[in-house]
């Protein structure tokens, strides 16, 4: 794979990736380096819509400048909201304490 000069100075590795979070998994995505060694890692969160081509996108830029960047999908046991009502709605229905329940 080329890697334009503007796009950062590693190839990459992207895609998919299962998350364990207690006993059970949760979908993520994964950007790295394609490359031996240790890198700095970033978690990326998603805002009210999920994990969109916006995270991914992000994702990748940064691990073409050598970091690691994972982006854990956040609405583990449901579907993302399909509009933006449904998300403020979702939101509003969900209190901390279920929130921070893996």
């Amino acid at each position: 794979m080329a890697v334009l000069a503007f796009e950062g100075r590693f190839p990459i590795l992207y895609g998919s990736y299962p998350v364990p979070v207690g006993s059970s998994v949760v979908q993520g995505y994964l950007a790295r380096p394609d490359d031996a060694g240790i890198f700095p890692s970033v978690l990326l969160l998603h805002d009210i819509s999920g994990i969109t081509g916006t995270e991914k996108d992000l994702a990748r830029r940064l691990a073409r400048r050598g970091f690691v960047a994972l982006a854990v999908d956040l609405y583990r046991r449901r579907r993302p909201p399909a509009d933006l009502d449904e998300a403020l709605a979702a939101y509003a229905a969900t209190s901390d304490g279920s929130a921070l329940i893996a």
